[in-house]
């Protein structure tokens, strides 16, 4: 592949998009070999630098360059995220639409290289405009940060361990700024310039992480000074047909019965998964719900035991209140209620705070959050429906974790769709979290790569955040995950099973849990700077306050 690239003028823009593509889709988990990441944009960096370099003779080549990277692109998000048209048809303009936006900023590196100036060390732009992308792509209505470069090592924790100082965004620079020095030593080569320099840092950027990473991994080991014994329930319910035609009581009865088999005295936890108490209930009466007053009643036996589970609950909102996720109360004007997807710690009935709600933040758009509704309010109709409640939920305003009075254990459930943002679940461990609980409901996708892909993401979150990850989800796969990112026992997809274990509380907060995403933020500095830079200077030539560099020896 290399030699492919180095005799690069042979080869047409399709060829270019397609081993790039190729490349980026052979180095996804969870069957790829991510360290082909660090190779897989060169093709395409080489390309737009022979069109740069061709600029004067064709003219603007912007729509060229958008086209074939879309291409590129597309291959790779169509082949690791095809698996969203299995909830709706046509979800499968989700892959496409990432394509083009990762289009646009590739296309807008171009322009940024215009903009700075025809040089070669302007392919060092590549990493920021990346950057952006992905800073970008988690925080707007429209998140997708499941394709976030970074998260490609998701299966290969031991090379990533360093994580815990940078999260994702580190890998995402790693991957990039490699790519970039790749294509500088190949362009270097090819022209017959010096190159070793660019040999060496390329080399010592390849070899140094993944090293460093191994090192940390062989030498971490956790406190475990504080053990909890924790219950996973896996009760697999069919989410297009079994779990939401059951009974409300049905599903509690097999919830409780698979506790019963493996909680005993010194049980701290039994996790189930998200939206798995059906009642649908009203949040001002909920301790008079069926499936809660059933959980109170069985925890009355074990004096330390607590529930973490998922629930879809409605809010009353105070008379002629309305917010975003407002809903009419039909036969009423002035009254709405909101609905939200909920967490829920449940204790015993004589214990002080026996029942927490915690309200999800990160809403997966389309399904529980839509975009521009404000704007256009028919689009609500659109909503997906992937089990629980559709449309615009509300969410909690700040980060809440809970707390086990009965143990004195602080934990954080992580609901679903959050699980994937790490500068979201760093929060809940800066609120002072010892354990991660991630509660889900992944059977819509069937057996694909999507819920596979989904739990291999925890791992990064327990690097990140240096916490056990205890994983409950309907069909699969249920999980314990290490601080190091090992998965300790997990589930067989489309089981009906639980999982019983130790694990051990973590109190350090690591590098990234006290800084959060900085590498994000520094690149959005650094972009200003970068735009704004040549004209600052061209600017204070013309004013005489800053001289050329010639003019000024002269004067000396």
């Amino acid at each position: 592949m290399a030699l492919a690239v180095v005799t690069f003028k042979q080869f047409k823009p399709w060829s270019v998009a397609l081993q790039s593509g190729l490349l980026l889709a052979a180095s996804w988990f969870p069957i790829g070999f991510p360290l082909l990441l660090l190779y897989a944009f060169v093709p395409l960096l080489l390309w737009e630098n022979r069109i740069l370099q061709q600029r004067d003779l064709k003219g603007n080549q912007s729509s060229k360059i958008f086209f074939y990277s879309f291409i590129a692109f597309s291959i790779f998000t169509l082949s690791r995220t095809w698996w969203v048209a299995m909830s709706a048809w046509f979800a499968i303009i989700v892959p496409f639409f990432e394509a083009s936006l990762m289009a646009l900023f590739f296309t807008m590196y171009h322009w940024m290289r215009i903009w700075i100036g025809n040089s070669k060390r302007t392919m060092l732009f590549f990493p920021l405009l990346w950057l952006i992308f992905e800073s970008i792509n988690t925080s707007w209505d429209l998140n997708f940060p499941w394709l976030n470069i970074g998260n490609g090592f998701a299966d290969f924790p031991g090379l990533v361990q360093w994580y815990e100082y940078t999260g994702v965004g580190g890998g995402t620079l790693w991957i990039t700024l490699t790519n970039a020095f790749v294509a500088l030593t190949i362009r270097s080569i090819n022209r017959y310039e010096m190159y070793l320099r660019y040999v060496f840092v390329t080399f010592c950027l390849v070899f140094a992480p993944p090293l460093i990473s191994l090192i940390m991994y062989w030498s971490y080991e956790p406190d475990m000074s504080k053990p909890a014994d924790i219950v996973l329930l896996q009760p697999n319910l069919d989410p297009y047909h079994e779990q939401y035609s059951l009974s409300a009581d049905s599903v509690t009865s097999i919830l409780l019965a698979m506790a019963s088999a493996e909680v005993d005295k010194k049980t701290d936890y039994v996790v189930a998964p998200e939206s798995c108490l059906q009642e649908y209930a009203w949040e001002h009466n909920i301790m008079n719900v069926g499936s809660i007053e059933k959980i109170l009643q069985f925890n009355e036996n074990y004096p330390r035991l607590n529930w973490i589970a998922g629930m879809s609950t409605r809010r009353l909102l105070p008379i002629g209140q309305k917010s975003v996720a407002a809903r009419y109360i039909r036969g009423t004007d002035s009254l709405f209620y909101d609905c939200s997807n909920v967490a829920l710690s449940i204790g015993r009935a004589n214990q002080y705070d026996n029942l927490s709600i915690r309200r999800k933040i990160y809403l997966t758009p389309t399904v529980e959050k839509m975009p521009l509704k404000k704007y256009i309010p028919f689009l609500e109709s659109l909503a997906l429906n992937l089990g629980g409640t559709v449309g615009t939920l509300a969410i909690d305003d700040s980060i809440r974790c809970f707390h086990n009075t009965n143990t004195g254990i602080t934990s954080s459930a992580l609901i679903c769709y959050e699980s994937v943002v790490g500068g979201l679940v760093r929060k809940f461990t800066l609120t002072g979290n010892q354990v991660l609980f991630c509660i889900t409901n992944d059977g819509w996708w069937g057996n694909t790569q999507g819920y596979r892909q989904h739990k291999s993401l925890s791992r990064l979150r327990a690097i990140e955040n240096r916490r056990y990850v205890c994983r409950a989800a309907n069909t699969g796969t249920s999980c314990f995950i290490a601080p190091n990112g090992d998965i300790l026992q997990q589930t067989d997809y489309w089981q009906r099973q639980s999982l019983k274990s130790t694990i051990y509380l973590q109190d350090q907060r690591t590098f990234y849990v006290r800084h959060g995403d900085y590498i994000y933020r520094w690149a959005g500095w650094m972009l200003i700077v970068a735009v704004f830079l040549p004209p600052l200077l061209f600017l204070l030539r013309l004013m005489g306050l800053l001289l050329p560099a010639k003019k000024q020896q002269k004067k000396g």
